[in-house]
C-alpha cells in the first residue's frame, strides 16, 4: 500500500510542477519565500557568483562539477538571448575552475521554445565559446513533445563541434534504443538517465522493475561499445549491477549525482576509483525542480518540512 502511495504521490507532485496556474499561485503567495528554504537542499546558490564559490568548494574535495542555470520554456527572444549570455557567461568563468568542468542547459532556456532557429544559433555560439575554453557542453532532455527536435540540433551541432558537446538520454523513452543506437555514430559524451517527466504509457515507461531493467541495459551496452557516458543516477541497484559487470570504472565513463542527493553513495563510489561528477543548478526558476526533485522521492517531503523550519539544516556543503 505504501508503494502504491508513494507512486500516487509522485505522479500528483509532477501534476503540480507542469500546472502553470498553480505556479503562478505558489509564486504570489506570501509564504513562496519559505520554499527557498527546502529548494536549497538541491539548487544551494541564485547567482553566478554563489554558484562557482560552491563549485570550488566541490571541486576542492576531487569532484567534477556540471553547472546548469535552471529555466526552460522561455518565452520571449529577450530572455532566451540573456540566458544564453549568462551560459557565455558560465563557460568563461567555468574554465577558470576545472578543466573537467561541464555547462548544462536546456534547449527551451535559450530558444526552443519559440523559434528553432534562434535556438541553434546560441547553440552554435555556446559551442563555438565552450570550443575555445575547452569546456564541454551538456545538452539536457526535456519532454517526449521536444525530443526528436532536441536530438536533430544536439547532432548537428555535435558534427560541427565534435567531442565538445554531449546530450542527455531519457531511458523512461521507448523511442531511446533506437535513439541511443544512433548516436553511437555522433561525436560526444552521452548522459544517461531515467527520466523525470510524466509521460503517457505510449511513450515511456513508468517508474517500476522494466525500466531500472532497461536502464541497466542502455547503461552496459553504452559502456561496451566505448562510449563516453555518464552514468546518472541514484539507484544503488543499478550501481551494484553495473559494479557486478565491471564496468563503472572504465576510463571513459563517470557517475553523475544531483547536488544534495545521495552524496555518501558519490563518495563511497570515488573511493572506489570511480570518476564521479555533481550536477549543480543555480537561478531563481527553481520551483519546478524542486517539484520533481520531490516527485521522484517523495520521503524527501520529509525533508522539506524539516528544511522549512531548520533553514539551517541545508548551510553544510553535502560533500566536505
Amino acid at each position: 500500500m505504501m508503494m502504491k502511495d508513494g507512486v500516487q504521490a509522485a505522479a500528483a507532485l509532477k501534476e503540480i510542477a507542469r500546472n502553470p496556474q498553480l505556479k503562478a499561485y505558489v509564486q504570489q503567495s506570501e509564504w513562496f519565500p519559505l520554499l527557498r528554504r527546502a529548494a536549497k537542499r538541491y539548487v544551494p546558490a541564485e547567482t553566478i557568483e554563489d554558484a562557482l564559490n560552491v563549485a570550488a568548494s566541490i571541486i576542492a574535495h576531487e569532484y567534477a562539477v556540471s553547472l546548469e542555470f535552471i529555466g526552460e520554456n522561455t518565452d520571449s527572444r529577450e530572455a532566451c538571448t540573456a540566458a544564453k549570455e549568462e551560459f557565455l557567461q558560465l563557460i568563461r568563468r567555468g574554465e577558470k575552475l576545472s578543466k573537467e568542468t561541464t555547462v548544462s542547459f536546456d534547449l527551451s532556456h535559450i530558444g526552443l521554445s519559440i523559434d528553432r532557429g534562434l535556438a541553434a544559433e546560441h547553440l552554435h555560439e555556446l559551442a563555438e565559446e565552450a570550443s575555445k575554453r575547452g569546456i564541454v557542453l551538456m545538452v539536457s532532455m526535456e519532454e517526449a513533445e521536444k525530443t526528436g527536435a532536441i536530438l536533430e540540433l544536439y547532432t548537428e551541432a555535435a558534427f560541427a563541434y565534435p567531442d565538445m558537446l554531449g546530450i542527455t538520454i531519457q531511458a523512461h523513452q521507448h523511442r531511446s534504443a533506437d535513439d541511443l543506437h544512433k548516436l553511437l555514430a555522433v561525436p560526444g559524451r552521452i548522459r544517461l538517465v531515467k527520466g523525470a517527466f510524466l509521460e503517457p504509457a505510449e511513450v515511456a515507461l513508468p517508474r517500476s522493475e522494466a525500466l531500472l531493467d532497461r536502464y541497466s541495459d542502455f547503461a552496459e551496452r553504452l559502456i561496451r561499445a566505448g562510449k563516453p557516458v555518464s552514468i546518472a543516477t541514484h539507484d544503488q541497484r543499478a550501481l551494484d549491477r553495473l559494479h557486478a559487470a565491471n564496468l563503472l570504472q572504465e576510463s571513459h565513463v563517470e557517475l553523475e549525482m544531483l547536488y544534495g542527493i545521495a552524496a555518501e553513495r558519490l563518495l563511497a563510489q570515488k573511493r572506489n576509483g570511480c570518476k564521479t561528477r555533481v550536477y549543480l543548478p543555480y537561478g531563481v526558476e527553481w520551483y519546478l525542480y524542486l517539484c520533481h526533485r520531490l516527485a521522484e522521492y517523495p520521503p524527501n517531503l520529509y525533508d522539506a518540512v524539516a528544511d522549512l523550519v531548520h533553514p539551517e539544516r541545508t548551510d553544510r556543503l553535502p560533500y566536505a
